[in-house]
């Protein structure tokens, strides 16, 4: 996950899927809720924003 965020970062969309696609599509009830918290705690590493205003 931290892999994609940082692809997502550099705008490699495509390749920030694909490294996170195989985990997802495996992950049980309990992993998938854990990916969410993850997302959900992380989304600012997605779009690099550190909460600082310009």
């Amino acid at each position: 996950m931290e892999r994609a965020a940082e692809l997502t970062r550099n705008d490699k969309y495509g390749a920030a899927f694909m490294a996170v696609q195989r985990t997802i599509e495996t992950a049980d009830g309990v992993e998938l809720s854990e990916i969410q918290q993850w997302l959900t705690d992380h989304g600012d590493d997605f779009v690099g924003d550190s909460g600082e205003k310009g």
